[in-house]
């Protein structure tokens, strides 16, 4: 299945072979450093932000939701 002369779109391409695009991958890396985050028990400083900013519902403990406390938007 080549595409030597770009006559399929990237959209189609993705969907095609199942790739994430870069928005999707930024999510799935964030959400997989931020989980290895909460679950390090060493206790540096990021870790514990992260935890202080965690919400743990009590009709469901198994999911957990971060609460974005961030105060001025960067980049």
């Amino acid at each position: 299945m080549g595409n030597f002369w770009n006559t399929i779109s990237r959209d189609t391409l993705n969907n095609l072979l199942g790739r994430a695009n870069p928005a999707h991958w930024m999510h799935y890396s964030n959400a997989k450093i931020a989980i290895t985050l909460y679950s390090d028990e060493s206790g540096s400083p990021i870790t514990q932000k992260i935890r202080n900013n965690a919400y743990i519902n009590d009709r469901a403990p198994v999911f957990t939701t971060f609460v974005d406390a961030s105060r001025l938007r960067i980049g």
